[in-house]
């Protein structure tokens, strides 16, 4: 496990590039054998592309990551991520499918809220004002005291 553990030291020094290589080679030393290691090392690798703009090949990573389907944390954030980078490339109803998707997965309030925050993003995308202002009001109540409920707060 040397190696994954290298390959997560160059994620977390941002060197993109070298982290992602450094991550194919542990999915094809098969180092990275079951869904509970794979998960983390497929967002991973969506967030490291991303971060290259290499959007398709991240939305590919984020999807892997999705398809071992076990609602867990980490499975909501593959599916926050991917709805971000669909966001990005505005794909919005793209990404409100997936940020709606992980709202049913988060129970933290903090998730819940930066979820609830972007779908807010991509309604306004979709020129849905209402949706858009029901998640900012959502996300506000949910971390109230957070700096995008700070910006939104309209007293």
């Amino acid at each position: 496990m040397a190696a994954l553990a290298k390959a997560n030291k160059l994620y977390d020094e941002k060197k993109w590039q070298a982290a992602i290589d450094a991550y194919k080679k542990c999915i094809e030393s098969e180092l990275v054998v079951s869904d509970e290691q794979k998960l983390p090392v497929y967002n991973r690798l969506g967030s490291a592309c991303d971060e290259l703009d290499r959007l398709d090949d991240g939305v590919e990573w984020f999807s892997k990551a999705i398809k071992l389907n076990q609602r867990t944390r980490s499975h909501a954030a593959a599916l926050f991520n991917r709805g971000s980078t669909y966001l990005v490339r505005e794909e919005f109803a793209s990404a409100v499918a997936d940020f709606t998707l992980a709202l049913a997965i988060f129970t933290d309030p903090e998730d819940l809220a930066d979820t609830y925050f972007e779908r807010s993003r991509a309604y306004r995308g979709l020129n849905a004002c209402a949706l858009e202002m029901a998640d900012l009001q959502n996300a506000i109540s949910l971390h109230p005291d957070s700096v995008k409920s700070q910006h939104l707060r309209i007293d």
